[in-house]
């Protein structure tokens, strides 16, 4: 509906209080919308600058949005680094776009609650309660030393649990419990503080593929940025994640960290 897709800033017409609906539309005016409803949708529409050798007829409202969709390959180039902005657009390219989005946007959706829990096990720690302008102080226990969780909606070792299981398939939460990092002191969670940092060898997500193996489980491609020692793109590595429909939930039973 054109009326929702104007509220959501999604499209914006003319200008003028015209929206001209009957008009093709231009590539570089789809990547604009399409930057838009991948703001709406949640994704950092961030990019750095993609090289271009017909750079100078992309407008300048269009610039960032047209870096934003090469760079994730919502939309491809023409050939010979051009991208011809002022070019129309089809309704089969527009199709194949918009399922892109969807597509990353659905991963994106569970991959990113995955990657912060995920983290709380083996990259660092979940946020420890502190009173502000307070060093943050620990508990004794017979183990040694542990620091009050402080995470909304998450208050005992089996808030855990169930959280993680919205999240994990139960093999997988079953495992991250295991590693002992999170335990319960009179009632609260707390946690044996740690951290080790990333892998700072690998960049940002470029592509993310789907194949819907059965009705109850989906493969996603996904390709990542292999940097070099100067920290310089130097190729793509593959990874595979898998989801599994247990319950009221889609959960990761193939969950690849790398960093």
């Amino acid at each position: 509906d054109v009326a929702i897709c104007l509220y959501l800033g999604i499209v914006k017409g003319r200008g003028n209080g015209i929206f001209d609906r009957e008009s093709e539309i231009t590539r570089e005016e789809a990547a604009v919308m399409l930057t838009n409803l991948a703001k709406y949708l949640g994704l950092n529409t961030d990019a750095d600058e993609v090289k271009l050798n017909d750079k100078s007829k992309v407008s300048e409202w269009a610039i960032d949005s047209v870096n934003f969709v090469l760079e994730n390959k919502f939309m491809q180039g023409v050939g010979n680094d051009m991208f011809s902005p002022k070019s129309n657009i089809t309704r089969e390219q527009t199709y194949i776009i918009l399922y892109r989005i969807l597509n990353k946007t659905e991963f994106y959706s569970l991959f990113d609650k995955a990657s912060e829990a995920w983290g709380w096990f083996y990259v660092d720690t979940m946020p420890l309660k502190e009173s502000p302008g307070l060093p943050i102080v620990g508990i004794e226990t017979e183990s040694g030393i542990c620091f009050e969780v402080d995470y909304e909606g998450i208050e005992t070792l089996e808030d855990l649990e169930n959280y993680l299981k919205t999240i994990f398939s139960d093999e997988k939460v079953a495992g991250m419990l295991k590693t002992g990092r999170y335990f319960d002191v009179d009632g609260k969670l707390c946690a044996v503080a740690a951290s080790r940092g990333t892998n700072h060898y690998y960049g940002k997500i470029t592509d993310v593929t789907k194949n819907n193996i059965n009705a109850t489980k989906i493969k996603y491609i996904v390709y990542v940025e292999k940097r070099d020692h100067n920290f310089e793109v130097e190729g793509y590595e593959e990874f595979t994640f898998v989801t599994e429909k247990i319950g009221d939930f889609w959960v990761f039973s193939e969950f690849p960290a790398w960093w």
